[in-house]
């Protein structure tokens, strides 16, 4: 082959072959670059071509400086070749002949393999055979990933024999040996072999032979200790990463590079309690600060909800327990749910959930009391059901006995009845499955031929699982997220497989705004989503489009669910969610409204409330509101905050810190931290350094909490005087910090990220470490759907330090991907507004503000969209507008410092240009007065000083 031409391309030498066929070096003629081309050795055969064709569109959708490019793919003579970048180098199974990297060059390798995973697993691609035979070390040091020629992209046809598996054995995951799909995580396992083997020399799963090998893949676990504090932490992630079960891995790509940014900064790190044992109302402060960067993000398909769901719903209401009236073990709510579970096996009854059945009597105020037929009727007719069963259970040994009876709801008349007896030795799962079987040839006789699978494999075959299950749900509905998560894991934890458990934990997660956790457990109850019913399907695949920030997919699903189940608050919320983050904020205060009717205490729907009223402009009503629910929940943290948040979108600052002191008087300081920090960010503005002191956390707060928020102070106080070498500093000291767990490294509110210091001193190297790190962490905290924030950050990166030209090819490139994978609705238009200002199209920027977004909570995004629409008024000449948003702006200064400082730049601008000289003047010398520190040379000080120069109004 060498020395032949194909097409325009002549081959100079031969690079390696493989199982799949050659790879030669060959020269482009028409470009004169050198391409690397791949033959496969079965080019004759369907399966050789499809492959070929297939590999060549799964790898032509990546794009990553990590991945090796693909060109193109070419025929010439019957033969098809792939045409790829040719990389200089070797490959990292040749660079560790020669011994191992080390921990420092790991870690390096680690981050490069980690974000080129993550963005092919992002366009759902899997390599399946990562390996150091496919991992090029280049010649200037540099990692790419090789060889995605057994790639797949998920959903695709797996082109292998029958029970062959995919991958190279000693870096396979254990998973795959066992014949299972796999996903993401395989990867990941073959991530942590590759990087133990690049650590130490040693391959994690050594053997002569095959069968040693596959022994030690599926139960031995190598035993790795580096040494150092990195080598420590870096020894952990590997560890994590070769957990023999794919649910104990990272999630995925993104959250590995997440966890390898917390690892990479632990070398100084005290030792703090685990997320778990960390007790008290400061956890709930931290884990809020972190809303300034990324609240704006909190919050297969099944098929649709069936038609039959119009027909008159059964309510399976109670089962008295006649043996023990007190019923210690809950025997009747065991037997009312497995009842459920079992009817709803046919998809033409309409069964309604425990879950609804729990909330409606906790509306009628007997929740947790004893519900006599009167209180069941009245249930059952607020749900809307036709027919209601209610029954006794008698323990009568060695027999179990089970009665129920059908009453029409509408005449309050049974009619029929169904008495079940137990043999010797069955469980309460065989006897409610011959009720089941009973009760469906009276209640649906049209469906008497239907086959309902034993309960006991559509829930759990444990009984204190189901019973702890149950509590959950008594949990749930009383509004306890955090018990009823509790119940739930111990359910699981007796039976990983129970999915309506499962189904139900990611909601109290999702509620709790753990977004990654509950994505992970919608991910696992989709393998066992047959055993829920229609709706609990539905339901399910609206909350993934939820935690996946997918608003307008959500909102599709959900609609048709809450016609048909008004009463679900489930849905109603579900809605208010949808509603709210799509901007449709009308809608979502009536369906906050609609949830609030279902549950007056649930306080979700009243903080996305207030924030809405607040966000249309219906501040005093906002107000009213916030204060309502207070008088009922005084120590809620996010009702707080949503009322300190609608002074600051009425713009009245102080009463922003008004708020803040209300909440330390009826809530306790540990609980308001979070509003404190908002109030001392106010104050500092309005009224200097010394005054905003008092809003420091004190002695009582963990001293983690008092560490972070004095940094911040001290980072926020030298953006102010235009410090920004000092701030750097500072913003350096905090990221070394970690809240405990190690989830969330870098202070609270402000947020010392780092990001304005390092823009404004045009420092690359620490613009981008800080902008990795803080996309780690929202993909850490919010899933693989933030993972493109990162490339819309370096865009505004790029605009404020006036690299036009590549913000708008960076730009360019965003908007041809899936809105899917951006998430956030509006991020994009954002990034391109601030571009367009840059580039002086101030037009086509006032288009686009309407719909333009930025990450963060939604007092940060309109904040920030009044500024950028005030450079617009300025550069459009609009300057008595202009004067009316800087006014409004600095009566409540939540913007970082340095922005507070320059409106009075921009005010002296505006009154320059209106010709009032001497107001201008004034706001000259308040810009200079709280810049005096800053660099002379900076354009901003340069201009106003110029200005008072110009002006002829004392000194500059």
């Amino acid at each position: 082959m060498i020395g032949r031409t194909v097409l325009h391309y002549t081959i100079t030498g031969e690079l390696g072959a493989g199982a799949m066929g050659r790879v030669y070096l060959a020269t482009d003629t028409r470009t004169d670059r050198r391409v690397a081309l791949k033959f496969l050795a079965t080019l004759a055969s369907a399966e050789g071509r499809t492959r070929l064709a297939q590999e060549a569109r799964t790898a032509a959708r990546l794009s990553h400086p990590g991945v090796v490019t693909l060109y193109g793919l070419e025929e010439s003579g019957g033969e098809q070749f792939l045409v790829q970048e040719y990389v200089e180098g070797e490959s990292l199974e040749h660079r560790l002949a020669r011994g191992p990297l080390g921990v420092q060059e790991t870690l390096r390798l680690a981050r490069a393999l980690t974000s080129a995973l993550a963005h092919a697993h992002a366009h759902g691609v899997l390599h399946r055979d990562l390996k150091p035979a496919n991992i090029m070390v280049t010649s200037d040091g540099s990692y790419k990933i090789a060889d995605f020629g057994i790639a797949r992209l998920e959903g695709a046809p797996t082109m292998t024999e029958a029970g062959t598996v995919l991958g190279t054995l000693p870096y396979l995951a254990p998973e795959c040996l066992r014949g299972h799909r796999g996903d993401a995580r395989g990867d990941l396992f073959s991530l942590g072999a590759v990087l133990h083997e690049a650590a130490t020399g040693r391959r994690a799963f050594p053997g002569a032979t095959e069968a040693e090998v596959i022994y030690q893949l599926v139960n031995e676990s190598p035993r790795l200790e580096l040494q150092g504090a990195a080598g420590t932490a870096l020894s952990s992630l590997i560890g994590q990463l070769l957990e023999k079960e794919p649910a104990r891995r990272p999630a995925g790509a993104e959250v590995a590079s997440g966890i390898l940014a917390t690892v990479e900064a632990t070398s100084a790190r005290p030792s703090l309690p685990s997320r778990r044992s960390w007790k008290g109302p400061a956890i709930v402060a931290a884990a809020a600060a972190l809303l300034l960067v990324a609240a704006g993000f909190w919050w297969s398909r099944g098929r649709a909800v069936d038609d039959a769901h119009a027909e008159p719903a059964v309510a399976v209401l109670y089962f008295e327990n006649l043996a023990d009236p007190q019923d210690q073990e809950q025997i009747g709510p065991i037997t009312g749910n497995l009842l459920v579970t079992s009817l709803a096996q046919d998809h033409r009854l309409n069964v309604l959930s425990t879950q609804r059945i729990l909330d409606a009597l906790r509306r009628l105020g007997r929740a947790g009391s004893r519900v006599d037929r009167g209180a069941a009727m009245e249930v059952a007719r607020r749900v809307r059901a036709g027919r209601i069963v209610t029954g006794s259970i008698l323990q009568s040994r060695p027999h179990l006995i089970i009665t129920a009876e059908i009453s029409d709801v509408r005449t309050g008349k049974v009619i029929d009845a169904v008495r079940v007896e137990g043999q010797p030795g069955e469980s309460v799962f065989q006897v409610v499955d011959a009720l089941g079987r009973s009760l469906l040839r009276r209640i649906a006789p049209a469906a008497e031929a239907v086959a309902l699978q034993p309960v006991a494999t559509r829930t759990s075959a444990d009984l204190e699982a189901v019973r702890r299950y149950i509590e959950g749900l008594e949990h749930f509905s009383r509004g306890g997220l955090k018990p009823a998560q509790a119940s739930f894991e111990a359910a699981l934890a007796r039976d990983s497989t129970f999915v309506q458990a499962r189904y139900h934990l990611a909601i109290t997660r999702w509620w709790q705004g753990e977004p990654v956790d509950a994505q992970s457990d919608i991910a696992r109850a989709r393998a066992d989503a047959a055993a829920l019913s229609p709706g609990e399907r539905e339901m399910m695949e609206a909350i993934s489009e939820l935690v996946h920030l997918q608003w307008s997919q959500a909102t599709a699903r959900l609609e048709p669910l809450e016609r048909m189940e008004p009463d679900n608050k489930l849905v109603t919320y579900g809605l208010v969610e949808s509603y709210f983050h799509s901007g449709r904020r009308d809608q979502a205060i009536e369906a906050a409204r609609r949830t609030l009717a279902l549950d007056s205490t649930f306080t979700l729907a009243g903080v996305h409330l207030v924030d809405a009223l607040a966000l249309t402009g219906r501040v005093e009503e906002a107000i009213r509101t916030a204060r309502e629910m207070l008088a009922r929940n005084p120590e809620n943290l996010l009702l707080w905050s949503a009322y300190q948040n609608t002074s600051i979108i009425g713009g009245d600052g102080r009463g922003a810190v008004r708020v803040a002191e209300e909440a330390r008087k009826a809530a306790g300081h540990e609980t308001a931290i979070y509003l404190a920090q908002t109030a001392g960010l106010i104050t500092l503005n309005l009224d200097g350094p010394e005054a905003a002191r008092r809003f420091l956390p004190g002695a009582g707060a963990p001293a983690f909490i008092v560490r972070n928020a004095g940094l911040g102070f001290e980072y926020v106080t030298a953006l102010r005087r235009g410090q920004f070498g000092r701030a750097n500093a500072i913003a350096d000291r905090a990221w070394r910090i970690q809240f405990p767990g190690g989830a969330f490294p870098g202070p609270p509110i402000p947020m010392a990220d780092g990001l304005e210091a390092a823009r404004w001193s045009r420092d690359g190297r620490r613009l981008q470490a800080r902008t990795d790190s803080i996309a780690s962490r929202l993909v850490q905290w919010g899933g693989s759907q933030l993972a493109d924030v990162r490339n819309v950050i370096e865009v505004e990166n790029e605009v404020r330090m006036g690299r036009l030209v590549q913000a708008r090819r960076d730009l360019d490139r965003l908007k041809s991907k899936p809105i899917r994978q951006i998430g956030q609705p509006g991020i994009l238009e954002g990034a391109e507004t601030e571009l367009l200002i840059a580039e002086g199209r101030y037009a086509e920027a006032l288009a686009k503000i309407g719909t333009a977004g930025w990450p963060g909570p939604a007092t940060f995004s309109n904040t920030h969209r009044r500024r950028v629409h005030l450079d617009i008024l300025l550069g459009t000449g609009r300057n008595t507008e202009a004067l009316t948003v800087i006014d409004s702006l600095m009566r409540a200064p939540v913007l970082e410092s340095n922005q507070f400082v320059l409106l009075h730049l921009k005010r002296g601008r505006a009154l320059e240009k209106l010709g009032r000289a001497e107001e201008a003047s004034r706001s000259y010398r308040e810009f200079l007065a709280l810049w005096k520190d800053a660099n002379p040379g900076l354009p901003e000080v340069a201009e106003a000083k110029a200005a008072l120069s110009r002006l002829g109004t004392g000194r500059s």
